[in-house]
């Protein structure tokens, strides 16, 4: 079978492709790295949004199933924009489910069963209390008459893979990481309820039914556990730490228990990693110092994207591209205009000028910023470069070219994944970049060649 891996580079896809190579299925990862710098492992990779709906639907295509592993997850990173997580976790489902007629596996979560006492089956009551939630329901609802088999995860823990992002926003691997550093942990009440289960068990079960004719909804979890009965299953892995208990003035509202017993009786589901067995994986990150600041923001969803911001794209096409302006003079004198473009986005801007034709500055790109350039006076000759490979791009990959006059106004939109460079046709040309990342992102995603690299630079005379 051909599986087609969307949003493959993260934690639950790093887990999900070891398992898959080792069967007979062919699989490619499509992922626009929003969490990662790279794509290390030996497996065919596409790098592209799901927003760029042009460019997925030609990937679509080669595919038998589909695993849609793109999201925004967790409550926190989707609180930052619900506008994008709707689009993203939401709308992009409903795309698929139009443009896709294969396999689906959809991984979605407990949290769209808010609260509840008892026992969570597949027919209870659904009533999400987040962004994160509501976009997930919603998305379910999308693939009902589709051959789409959808699992509702509790909290997932432990390792994905060697390569992938270390996550620390879940609730085991959190504990854990406070008692290696601390050797204490604050826990708030902690009688409340969570259903666990090991990223990579949750992994086997996509895997194991990628050819099942199983449809619908099925809960996956290994375990219900308490919060306090889990920071003392640490500090028995953590000897020496110790444990605060504080009351809590308004209840958890995350406090549900799920069954898993329909995706057991139907395909055999019987989780083998334990919570024991996630908090040994992450107290060993610890001890060969794989870790060592477990503040920074990478290791938490809602934190790199606060960082980044590489939930979001300007355009959704992903190409470079020209929006017209214009110039309207009367008696009075002139206007320049550009009228299809908004700051929404941008962050910040800045102006660059060269004295002398023929001043080259090359070549700059980023992962995750997007920019939009505007000549203001002379002419400039600008180069747009998509990058394959960021530590050795191809000498060879084609090189798009635009030239910019404050005669003839317009905006070169430049996206992510590319690299820019430009040449001034005139003297004293003058340029404004509008970028959608802060001054401190940016340097955080800064890559740079030499100007010679893509040497487009000779100017024929004619």
């Amino acid at each position: 079978m051909k599986v087609l891996i969307v949003g493959g580079a993260g934690y639950l896809g790093g887990a999900l492709t070891d398992i898959l190579l080792k069967t007979d299925h062919k699989i490619r990862v499509y992922d626009a790295l929003m969490y990662e710098d790279d794509y290390l492992k030996k497996v065919p990779f596409i790098l592209g949004d799901i927003r760029n709906r042009t460019y997925l639907k030609k990937h679509l295509r080669w595919a038998n199933a589909v695993v849609w592993l793109a999201a925004l997850v967790g409550d926190g990173a989707c609180a930052l924009n619900p506008d994008i997580s709707k689009e993203i976790n939401q709308e992009s489902v409903k795309w698929l489910a139009d443009n896709f007629d294969g396999r689906i596996i959809f991984p979605s979560t407990c949290s769209v069963y808010g609260v509840h006492k008892g026992i969570l089956t597949e027919d209870s009551p659904v009533g999400p209390l987040s962004v994160y939630g509501v976009t997930k329901l919603t998305a379910e609802g999308f693939l009902k008459k589709k051959n789409a088999i959808i699992f509702r995860i509790g909290t997932l823990f432990g390792l994905g893979d060697r390569y992938s992002r270390i996550r620390l926003d879940l609730v085991v691997n959190t504990l854990t990481a406070r008692a290696m550093t601390d050797r204490k942990l604050k826990i708030f009440g902690g009688k409340q309820y969570r259903p666990l289960l090991h990223v990579r068990d949750a992994a086997q079960a996509i895997a194991d039914n990628l050819e099942t004719k199983h449809t619908g909804i099925f809960n996956l979890h290994s375990e219900n556990i308490k919060i306090l009965n889990l920071a003392r299953k640490v500090v028995k892995s953590v000897p020496g730490t110790k444990i605060n208990f504080v009351d809590m003035k308004v209840g958890d509202m995350r406090n549900y228990r799920a069954s898993s017993f329909k995706a057991k009786k139907a395909f055999g589901f019987s989780p083998k990693l334990s919570v024991e067995d996630g908090i040994e994986e992450i107290k060993q990150l610890f001890e060969k110092k794989r870790i060592k600041d477990i503040n920074d923001p990478r290791y938490t969803n809602e934190g790199h994207l606060t960082m980044f911001n590489s939930h979001k794209l300007v355009d959704e096409s992903g190409k470079p591209k020209i929006i017209d302006g214009g110039i309207s003079i009367d008696d009075r004198g002139q206007v320049t205009f550009v009228n299809d473009f908004g700051f929404k986005d941008v962050k910040r801007f800045y102006m660059v000028s060269n004295h002398a034709a023929g001043f080259v500055r090359a070549w700059h790109a980023h992962k995750k910023e997007a920019k939009y350039v505007l000549v203001t006076a002379g002419a400039v000759l600008f180069g747009l470069v998509p990058i394959n490979n960021w530590k050795k791009p191809a000498k060879r990959a084609k090189v798009e070219r635009y030239v910019l006059s404050s005669k003839s106004p317009k905006l070169l939109y430049i996206p992510p994944g590319y690299a820019n460079g430009y040449m001034s046709l005139t003297d004293d040309a003058q340029l404004i970049f509008y970028s959608t990342s802060t001054l401190t992102d940016s340097e955080g995603d800064d890559f740079r060649y030499p100007s010679r690299y893509w040497d487009i630079w000779k100017v024929e005379e004619r």
